[in-house]
C-alpha cells in the first residue's frame, strides 16, 4: 500500500493522567495519527489483568505506543516489557512515561525503551512520532494467525465442554449495510476495520470472565462462549446490540448506508458435534443474514 493511501496511524496511549493522555493524544493528531487512549493498563488486554498478559489487545492495530511507567507495582514497566518481547507487537515503535527524573526506580524496564519525562514536551512527543512514522509496520499474516487461532480456541473449548459435559456456543458479529435505492453498496476497508476494533472494546464489557473474543477480519468477531447454551446465547445476543448500538451510529454517520449488527451463532452439543461444524454453522447463519446487503471492500481513498 502505498503511503498517500495508508490509512492513518493509531498511537495507543496509556496513562492514568487525563492531562498527560490529552497532552500525548494532541501531539499524536498534530501529526497526523489517531489516538486511542487508556486510563490503565487492565483496559487494554481483553482476558486477563497484569502482569500475566496472556491475552490479546483490545485493538486490532497499533503503530505506537505510549504508557506510563508510575503505574502501581511496576505494572506499566511489565506491560512496556512485554510489549517489546511480543511477537506481534515487538516492531511497533513504544516510550515509557514517567514523573520520576531518576532511572532507579525503572531498572527492570528494558534498556532499549526510550522515557519521556513529565510535563510532556511537545517537541518530544512529535519527534517521537515522526520517527515512528518512519517505521514500517510488519505486522503478521492475520488470514494465517486468525485461522490458528479460531481452530485452536475452538477445537479446545469444544474439547472441554464435551468432558465436562456442559454447553459452549460462539457469536459472529459483524456490521450489516442496508442502501436506498440508487446507491452504490460501498464500506471502507477503514470502516470495518475501525469496527472490528472498536467492537472488541466495547463488547467485552458485557461479557463474562470466561468469554473469548477473536477479531476475524473482514468476517467481524467472533464470542466464544463456555457454559452458554442456545437461551445463554439469545441473552448475550441482546446484550451484544445493545452495547454496540453507539459504536454502529458513530460509524454509520459518515457512511450512505444505514449501520446495524448482524450476529449469528451456534452451540455445542444442541446443534453440532465438532468445533468445525460449530464454526461452519454460525458463518452460513451470518452470511444468510447478510444476503442481499451486497459489500464491495475498497481502501481508504487518498
Amino acid at each position: 500500500m502505498s503511503r498517500q493511501n495508508r490509512p492513518a496511524r493509531i498511537a495507543v496511549i496509556v496513562d492514568d493522567c487525563p492531562a498527560a493522555r490529552q497532552t500525548a493524544a494532541a501531539a499524536a493528531q498534530a501529526c497526523g495519527w489517531e489516538a486511542d487512549l487508556f486510563a490503565s493498563p487492565d483496559e487494554l488486554f481483553l482476558l486477563t489483568s497484569p502482569p500475566e498478559f496472556v491475552s490479546d489487545l483490545c485493538v486490532s492495530r497499533a503503530d505506537a505506543f505510549l504508557v506510563s511507567l508510575d503505574f502501581p507495582a511496576l505494572v506499566g514497566c511489565r506491560l512496556v516489557n512485554w510489549l517489546a518481547a511480543s511477537e506481534r507487537w515487538g516492531s511497533v515503535p513504544l516510550a515509557g512515561i514517567t514523573g520520576r527524573r531518576e532511572r532507579a526506580p525503572h531498572l527492570a524496564l528494558d534498556s532499549s525503551v526510550p522515557v519521556l519525562e513529565r510535563p510532556l514536551s511537545e517537541d518530544e512527543l512529535s519527534a517521537f512520532f515522526e520517527a515512528a512514522a518512519a517505521v514500517e509496520p510488519r505486522y503478521p499474516d492475520l488470514a494465517g494467525e486468525i485461522s490458528a487461532k479460531v481452530s485452536g480456541l475452538l477445537s479446545r473449548e469444544v474439547s472441554r465442554a464435551r468432558r465436562g459435559d456442559y454447553p459452549f456456543s460462539i457469536l459472529i458479529m459483524r456490521p450489516a449495510l442496508a442502501f436506498g435505492a440508487g446507491d452504490v453498496p460501498v464500506i471502507g476497508a477503514a470502516l470495518l476495520g475501525d469496527w472490528n476494533r472498536l467492537a472488541l472494546r466495547h463488547a467485552c464489557r458485557s461479557l463474562r470472565e470466561t468469554d473469548v473474543l477473536l477479531d476475524l477480519g473482514a468476517d467481524g468477531v467472533l464470542a466464544a462462549l463456555p457454559f452458554a447454551g442456545s437461551a445463554a446465547l439469545q441473552r448475550l445476543d441482546t446484550r451484544l446490540h445493545d452495547a454496540l448500538r453507539p459504536v454502529l451510529r458513530d460509524l454509520g454517520s459518515g457512511c450512505r448506508a444505514r449501520v446495524s449488527l448482524a450476529t449469528a451463532g451456534a452451540s455445542f452439543p444442541e446443534e453440532t458435534q465438532d468445533w468445525r461444524s460449530l464454526f461452519n454453522l454460525a458463518l452460513d447463519r451470518l452470511l444468510a443474514a447478510l444476503e442481499g446487503r451486497a459489500l464491495r471492500i475498497l481502501p481508504r481513498a487518498a
